[in-house]
């Protein structure tokens, strides 16, 4: 994450501080600049992670909603699929949802392969990772 945008390395502060509401001031200033900057990618992160906090605040459905939005703002991103994947399973315990987030990663990776860059893991590492997660929610003891 871009941590040169206005108020983003206080808001890691606040969050580590477990400051939820200063944090998410922050962060809303954070996700301002990078809209501003029109960065995409960014701004579906910075969702993502306002999504976390609002979690953490008690607001599942918001939450869930923000992480649905982050797809649809950066909607080729298989990291944003990923981090979706992730939540689904470890915030929101939905095995389900989130394994159904990993087969579409894995289908995307294998219909269009691309190589490793300095700014983003190769499809087949996505692959990787969503297969390492898939895995996890089979093995668990009572997955959705």
């Amino acid at each position: 994450m871009d941590n040169s945008l206005d108020g983003y390395e206080q808001y890691v502060l606040a969050a580590a501080d477990g400051r939820i509401e200063e944090a998410k001031s922050y962060l809303l200033q954070a996700l301002r600049d990078a809209r501003a900057k029109s960065a995409r990618p960014v701004v579906a992160g910075l969702i993502q992670r306002l999504g976390t906090l609002l979690l953490a605040g008690g607001d599942r459905s918001s939450a869930l909603a923000l992480y649905e939005a982050s797809e649809e703002i950066d909607d080729g991103s298989l990291l944003v699929k990923l981090e979706f994947a992730k939540f689904l399973w470890n915030e929101m315990k939905d095995g389900s949802l989130a394994s159904r987030k990993c087969r579409e990663i894995i289908q995307i990776a294998a219909r269009n392969p691309f190589p490793e860059t300095d700014g983003d893991f190769s499809s087949a590492e996505y692959s990787t990772a969503a297969w390492r997660l898939l895995n996890e929610i089979e093995e668990a003891p009572s997955s959705n």
